[in-house]
């Protein structure tokens, strides 16, 4: 996924390699000790190049969406974007930055340029959130109900009851998410369950380990439902979603899928963090107005239901 030049310029000594997956490449800048993630945006060719850059203060934290680069110079311009912002944190500017762009600047205007056509009327849109068609799915929620009941049950108790004593509780949730797991993988997950609710903070990549360390399964989908529970803000993984922003999780490996489990997930609440930003929201707008007994529920969680509904039924009731 990433050229010989730019796995190059991500292993500069400037920084500290953590992680290298074709997912998710992690550094770590050596002069203020920040923590930055790449990820590469999958496109058909290397004509659309596009990198999406995260950062994060330290190593506990949870990264946040910083920018997306696009074009022949996208890694040189995300490396010029993290030594430019080690210098604004420090307050002093670095040679580092004329150093790299001097050099690596003819090296990046020397490859190969894309295609005319490709940046002419017809090349691709920008990756953003996929079109929902809400009359579709609110036609649809309509016969779900008792599903949407059972989330606002479960959201309005969780914080309420000893979740790894509450049967009720337990019964509520696998229903709802259905887990088909076995009994001691249960207990292991409701305990993890109600200690993080002590927590000050939880995040999917402590999630997924913790859950992988007890139980010895890569638990993509049902980590993203437990953090989701605590932090309604977080979206939901399973099958079908990632079909719907046409992702994919990948690795021969449990170490190469938990990376890119990490990786995916990060992708995917850029997604609803996309949306967020938008001045106009008609899905949830109409949502809302189809729905005002469910107003109160987060608009992450709207979103996840507008989808599930364009699942055919058959599918939206198998286990992910």
């Amino acid at each position: 996924m990433f050229t010989e030049l730019e796995r190059e310029m991500l292993t500069l000594s400037y920084f500290r390699v953590v992680s290298d997956s074709e997912s998710l490449f992690e550094i770590q800048s050596t002069n203020t000790g920040h923590f930055w993630g790449v990820l590469p945006l999958e496109k058909k060719n290397r004509s659309e190049i596009e990198f999406m850059l995260l950062h994060k203060y330290h190593v506990d934290d949870t990264y946040h969406y910083q920018s997306t680069f696009a074009g022949p110079s996208a890694m040189l311009d995300l490396i010029l974007e993290i030594i430019g912002h080690d210098d604004y944190r420090l307050k002093h500017k670095n040679d580092v930055f004329e150093e790299v762009y001097r050099h690596y600047s003819p090296l990046v205007a020397a490859q190969p340029l894309p295609p005319m056509k490709e940046f002419g009327p017809k090349s691709k849109k920008k990756a953003g959130f996929p079109e929902i068609d809400t009359d579709r799915a609110i036609s649809v929620l309509n016969d779900r109900k008792k599903a949407m009941q059972k989330y606002v049950w479960i959201m309005d108790t969780v914080n309420t009851v000893n979740i790894s004593k509450s049967a009720q509780f337990q019964r509520v949730f696998v229903g709802f998410y259905r887990v088909r797991r076995n009994g001691p993988w249960r207990n292991a997950y409701f305990q993890l369950f109600e200690d993080y609710k002590s927590r000050k903070h939880v995040d999917f990549d402590t999630i997924i380990d913790d859950l992988y360390a007890r139980c010895g399964r890569v638990e993509a989908s049902f980590s993203s439902k437990l953090l989701a529970t605590l932090r309604p803000s977080m979206p939901i993984w399973d099958a079908h979603v990632l079909e719907f922003f046409g992702l994919k999780h990948t690795g021969n490996t449990c170490e190469e899928r938990l990376l890119s489990a990490k990786g995916l997930y990060t992708k995917l609440a850029h997604f609803y963090a996309l949306y967020s930003e938008k001045e106009e929201q008609p899905e949830i707008a109409a949502f809302d107005l189809a729905f005002p007994e469910f107003a109160g529920i987060s608009p992450t969680k709207k979103l996840d239901f507008l989808i599930w509904a364009m699942i055919p039924e058959k599918k939206a009731s198998q286990d992910t």
